[in-house]
């Protein structure tokens, strides 16, 4: 059971910002119930240490965030720590600040891409300066990290976060994901699901003492949402009543579809979903339709995308000038896509090709990568390599 994606799966309700916010804040905090005490919030102090934007912040902010963190675990102590969810700045609400010492935790949270808005990090670094500014007067100067935590690296999220640049040299930012960061990605970029993956694994190894069973069983299910894009099960339409998305104008069968001109198409799945069901099921079933604009929404794709997909895939019809350009889909649809498309598609995988050739059935099917009509880099192999490594292992 996982008790994150029960929680969103209440019709008409989504799982919040608010609420992966507190879920963040609960972790961060030392003196929370959790049992990790400080283990968190170290790991994702050191990670933003690495991946800090200056140099000369990142000197600055490491005398307080490269400390060994264990003594806030202790209300009594000299450090100083301090936890705001939603704090009010003059300009802006921001979603988490953590303090600790001298250092200001800036986080801004998206678990939406849709919800990256222009601007927002100005508004909100410059509204928290200004209060600190404002209180520290005696030469005791107070460093902001801004932390923009996004789904995924996204154009979208990297060009709010690339807009913020009038900062005071002794701050900085980081551009985190709650998703791993993609295999062809060469800034690596710290994520929250490597971290607790990270914990999860050294607990394993014996690296750290062993955890609470429910703080175990807590990040396992929470891993496991973030992966699935914060989304809740999916009920039988039949069953669940006002399934429909509110959006939803039209529930349209798939020769219908063809025909329509422009508007957004809502699956289970998205992409991956369409892509993996049998030929007969894309035909009969009927699937949401709208006009609204739903672009990065989960579960649904342009009425473009669908049409290309379902001449693909029930008239064998291949677009020469289709872009296959998508990040993060399953395994098994891109074997789907490979063995149709061979070498003139392109899977990013970190390590390339000698890093599938290592993984087992197992691990190969619970992965998933992005697809590209070129490659990028040594990190990308063609179609015809990568149906040739999952026949290895008995992935057909």
């Amino acid at each position: 059971m996982n008790i994150f994606r029960v929680l969103a799966s209440a019709p008409r309700i989504s799982f919040s910002e608010e609420f992966a916010s507190a879920i963040l804040g609960w972790l961060l905090h030392p003196q929370m119930e959790h049992g990790l005490g400080d283990e968190f919030l170290s790991r994702f102090c050191r990670a933003i240490i690495r991946n800090a934007s200056s140099s000369q912040a990142k000197d600055a902010i490491n005398r307080s965030l490269g400390k060994p963190l264990v003594q806030l675990r202790s209300q009594s102590n000299e450090r100083k720590f301090e936890m705001h969810l939603e704090k009010s700045v003059n300009t802006a609400v921001i979603d988490i600040v953590v303090r600790i010492d001298d250092a200001w935790l800036l986080i801004e949270n998206k678990i939406r891409i849709t919800s990256c808005s222009e601007n927002q990090l100005k508004r909100e670094y410059n509204g928290l300066r200004t209060e600190l500014d404002a209180a520290y007067k005696d030469g005791n100067r107070q460093r902001i990290v801004v932390v923009y935590l996004v789904p995924y690296d996204d154009e979208r999220c990297r060009k709010e976060f690339n807009s913020l640049v009038e900062m005071s040299p002794e701050d900085c930012k980081v551009f985190v994901t709650w998703e791993p960061a993609a295999d062809d990605d060469p800034q690596e970029t710290p994520s929250f699901v490597d971290l607790v993956r990270a914990i999860l694994n050294d607990e394993l190894s014996g690296a750290i003492d062993p955890l609470q069973d429910d703080c175990r069983h807590t990040l396992k299910a929470l891993m496991a949402f973030v992966v699935d894009g914060f989304e809740g099960y999916k009920y039988d339409p039949e069953i669940r009543q006002g399934g429909d998305n509110p959006l939803t104008e039209e529930r349209l069968q798939a020769d219908q579809l063809i025909l329509r001109e422009s508007g957004f198409v809502g699956i289970s799945g998205g992409l991956n979903g369409l892509i993996a069901l049998p030929r007969e099921t894309i035909e009969s079933r009927p699937y949401q339709y709208t006009t609204q604009d739903m672009t990065g929404r989960p579960h649904w794709i342009p009425l473009s995308v669908f049409q290309t997909m379902y001449r693909w895939l029930c008239e064998d019809i291949k677009e020469e000038d289709f872009l296959w350009d998508f990040p993060r889909l399953a395994a098994d649809v891109l074997l789907k896509i490979a063995r149709s498309h061979q070498n003139s598609v392109y899977i990013g995988i970190r390590g390339g090709l000698s890093s599938l050739n290592r993984m087992s059935r197992d691990e190969i099917a619970a992965k998933r990568w992005c697809i590209k009509m070129h490659k990028l880099n040594n990190n990308y192999v063609s179609g015809e390599e990568y149906v040739s490594s999952l026949s290895n292992v008995g992935l057909e």
